[in-house]
C-alpha cells in the first residue's frame, strides 16, 4: 500500500495517458521512467495511481496483480485496507484525510523500539534547531522549545530497519528520507505552528532545495504516551492528534498542483504532564544530500 497520491506535472500526465492508450503495462511504463532518471519507488507509485486497472507483468511477461505496498491507497479511501501487512510488522490505518493528504498509523513501532530509540538518544540529546530562513543554517529559535538528537541513515540495525520499513509503507526510497530526527518535549515545550516545506523565496530555502529538492512528506513517530498535552495540532483543518507510543502520523506538503499546501500548518502543544519524545522523518524530492 502507498499513501502518496503523487502529483504530476502537465507533461508526465499527458505522457502516461499516451502510453496507456497504446496499451502500454505497468511494468513498461515504471522501467521507462527509471531509464529517463526518476527514482524506481517514485515511478512506480505514480504509474499504480494512473494506471489502476491497467496490468503489470510477472517475470514470464503474463498479466499479474497489483498487490503489494504500493498498489491501493491512491485508488481511493475507500477501497484501501485497514492494516498493511509490512513484512516484519502489520500497521493498522487509523484515519484518513484526502486534502492535504493525511493519515495515522497504528502500531509502525513496536514498544521495544520506542524504547530503544529514546534509550539511545537520552544520552546525547542537544537543544533543538530550526532551519534560518535567511541562511539555511540550523540555528536556535524560541518558537522550538525541545531537545533533540539524530541519527544517520543506517546508523545502527535498528534505524536501518525502521528506515526500510519506511520504505516499503510509503515508496520513498531510504536516500530520499532526511536523517531520522528524535525529539524530547519536557513539560511546558512546544513547537509553535509552522510548515515543513522551504520557502523558495528565502535564501535559506533555496539553500536547502539544493540538498535534495523540497520536502515533500514528513512522517512522525510517537515513541512514547503523554500524560497531558502535547497533541500534533494543525489549526487550518481543526486537528489534533494525540501521542501514542508506537503511532506515526503522516502529510503530504504538496497539494495536487505540486504547490506547497499552507493547509500542512502543525504544531506541537506544550506538554501539559510527563515527556513526549518523537521521530521525524522528512521526505524529499531526490536523494538527500
Amino acid at each position: 500500500m502507498s499513501v502518496q497520491t503523487p502529483a504530476l506535472s502537465n507533461e508526465l500526465k499527458a505522457w502516461l495517458d499516451s502510453q496507456i492508450a497504446r496499451g502500454c503495462t505497468a511494468a513498461s511504463l515504471v522501467d521507462a521512467m527509471v531509464q529517463s532518471g526518476h527514482p524506481r519507488a517514485y515511478a512506480e507509485r505514480i504509474v499504480r495511481a494512473a494506471t489502476s486497472p491497467l496490468p503489470a507483468e510477472d517475470d514470464d511477461g503474463a498479466p499479474a496483480a497489483n498487490d503489494g505496498p504500493l498498489s491501493t491507497v491512491a485508488e481511493g479511501a475507500a477501497q484501501a485496507p485497514n492494516a498493511l501487512d509490512l513484512t516484519d510488522r502489520e500497521v493498522e490505518v487509523l484515519f484518513a484525510l484526502a486534502a492535504p493528504r493525511t493519515v495515522l498509523f497504528g502500531g509502525l513501532l513496536s514498544s521495544d523500539e520506542c524504547e530503544q530509540l529514546v534509550a539511545l538518544s537520552r544520552s546525547k540529546i542537544k537543544p533543538s534547531l530550526v532551519v534560518d530562513p535567511g541562511t539555511g543554517d540550523f540555528v536556535p529559535d524560541a518558537a522550538r522549545t525541545s531537545e533533540g538528537t539524530y541519527f544517520n541513515h543506517g546508523e545502527n540495525p535498528l534505524v536501518a530497519a525502521i528506515e526500510a520499513r519506511i520504505e516499503r509503507m510509503l515508496g520513498f526510497e531510504v536516500a530520499q528520507q532526511e536523517p531520522m530526527q528524535i525529539l524530547r518535549y519536557g513539560v511546558g515545550a512546544e513547537y509553535s505552528p509552522h510548515y515543513d516545506y522551504f520557502n523558495v523565496n528565502e535564501a535559506g530555502g533555496r539553500r536547502q532545495l539544493e540538498r535534495g529538492g523540497q520536502r515533500v512528506a514528513t512522517l512522525i513517530m510517537y515513541l512514547s504516551d503523554v500524560e497531558a498535552g502535547g497533541a500534533t495540532v494543525f489549526p487550518s483543518l481543526g486537528l489534533e492528534v494525540k501521542p501514542q507510543r508506537g503511532n506515526a502520523l503522516y502529510f503530504e506538503s504538496l497539494d495536487d498542483q505540486e504547490q506547497v499546501d499552507p493547509r500542512t500548518l502543525h504544531g506541537g502543544a506544550p506538554v501539559g504532564k510527563g515527556e513526549k519524545w518523537i521521530a521525524t522523518k522528512w521526505m524529499r524530492e531526490r536523494a538527500y544530500v
